[in-house]
């Protein structure tokens, strides 16, 4: 196998600190990082709507309404994402993770 046909692996660990100082996110998955796609104007304006109209519809229900700010487990399949928008039922197999960065803060906790 040649070096450009080898991939390095990362461990969780450095892909935490990788994403910490990149300006664009990254997914990460079995070791393995892939650099997310920036977005539009209308997919920004198709993921506000929604996360809104996601919100709306699971107030006071035991689910919570994420934008893609919000890193995420899988717990199923080990994958770190930033979905978006996304919404988790209590004990659903995804976890949530800190915002991208320190000084990002969640809110609706």
């Amino acid at each position: 196998m040649s070096a450009a046909q080898k991939r390095r692996t990362v461990t969780l660990e450095e892909y935490f600190a990788i994403e910490e100082r990149a300006e664009r996110k990254s997914e990460y998955h079995n070791g393995e990082m892939f650099l997310m796609a920036g977005a539009s104007r209308e997919h920004n304006i198709l993921s506000r709507n929604l996360s809104g109209l996601l919100f709306a519809r699971l107030q006071g229900s035991d689910c919570q309404t994420f934008i893609s700010d919000l890193r995420v487990r899988v717990q199923r399949t080990g994958l770190y994402t930033y979905p978006r928008p996304a919404h988790r039922l209590r004990h659903s197999g995804v976890r949530t993770g800190e915002p991208r960065h320190a000084h990002q803060s969640q809110s609706g906790d």
